[in-house]
């Protein structure tokens, strides 16, 4: 009968607390099992649990986060789990020094749409990162003195001109006899003068015949890369920006200024964040993906380029516009009516 009592006694207090805690809003960093090294992308994933109502305000960090350099800072995701929402933002940062450092003390703001706002503070978290050497610690050993080595002979020397001398006479003459011979016309590669949308859409298709097998991890690597290339250029060339050392941030960015719509942006973002697990955090994309990874990149080369045409459109027709009105304008003298002003025949 005890064993009973205290058993749903138990349960009770489980359930209490269980409410109670869904009832709070709560935030904790989750870092990488394994330790980075010196340098490399440093994923640290900012979970926090709230009611439905709330949302996650995204986090504003510097460049320079304490012992860390923040690269980049992804979009926030929502989750429903029981009874209440999980809000996620990874920050992506790099540390230059070899150490176990903590993350800094970080107060995340939670609002709702009536515009109630809860405050969050986030415990930090350690995150370890290894030397890049091995096998002596942390410490470069000194170089070693100097090894005498034993000279060539005289003869080595006499041999070694020598022989440069009978190269750079038959080098002399090959040349001669070449200009003998009656020169061939240039020939000049024939310049691409293809428009961007054309040069993107013929190197998607190259490469959607030049899969790599889903084992090959560097292959699939480097497809990834190729496929981004050739989106990245055609936005660069297509929309004139400079440079194609881009973040994804930044290129996105870039297109919002030059008026592109929410559908191409978020689709352009989609695409590249895609890319970036890939080639910064080592997901491992599935056999389908990567098969299909060309026709997603037409699909963003081609939403973009109808956005292109009809913005251009657009502008002609403003153009059109304001030429006619300027062509059908009446300019009066002052005091002169236009309307009974004599003609030359009626004169």
């Amino acid at each position: 009968m005890k064993r009973i009592l205290w058993g749903s006694l138990a349960v009770i207090f489980l359930l209490a607390w269980s409410l109670e805690v869904w009832g709070q809003e709560t935030a904790f960093w989750q870092a990488p099992a394994e330790a980075a090294t010196v340098g490399d992308l440093i994923p640290l994933t900012l979970t926090s649990s709230h009611q439905a109502e709330y949302r996650l305000v995204p986090l504003q960090l510097g460049r320079e986060w304490g012992p860390f350099e923040v690269r980049e800072l992804s979009d926030v995701s929502r989750e429903a789990r029981g009874e209440g929402w999980l809000s996620r933002q990874t920050v992506w940062v790099t540390a230059w020094q070899a150490g176990v450092y903590e993350t800094p003390p970080l107060t995340i703001t939670l609002s709702t749409a009536t515009g109630e706002v809860v405050e969050v503070t986030v415990a930090g978290t350690e995150v370890e990162v290894a030397s890049l050497l091995t096998g002596q610690g942390d410490q470069l050993q000194d170089i070693k003195p100097p090894v005498s080595l034993p000279q060539p002979s005289q003869l080595v020397w006499f041999l070694l001109g020598l022989g440069l001398v009978l190269l750079g006479a038959g080098m002399g003459l090959w040349w001669y006899q070449r200009q003998e011979v009656s020169e061939a016309a240039p020939v000049v590669a024939a310049a691409d003068n293809r428009p961007p949308y054309g040069r993107a859409l013929a190197a998607l298709a190259a490469a959607e015949g030049e899969v790599p097998p889903i084992e090959d991890g560097e292959g699939i690597d480097a497809y990834y890369v190729r496929i981004g290339e050739i989106v990245r250029r055609y936005l660069i060339s297509s929309y004139m920006l400079s440079g194609e050392e881009l973040t994804t941030t930044d290129l996105v960015a870039a297109l919002e200024l030059r008026r592109v719509d929410r559908e191409g942006t978020r689709l352009v973002r989609s695409f590249l964040s895609e890319l970036d697990w890939v080639k910064f955090a080592n997901v491992r994309p599935s056999a389908e993906d990567v098969a299909q990874l060309p026709a997603y990149g037409r699909q963003v080369v081609m939403t973009v380029e109808r956005i292109l045409v009809a913005a251009k459109e657009k502008e002609m027709d403003e153009v059109v516009d304001e030429t006619a009105v300027i062509e059908t304008a009446v300019i009066k003298p002052d005091g002169v009516d236009t309307a009974s002003a004599p003609t030359s025949e009626e004169e």
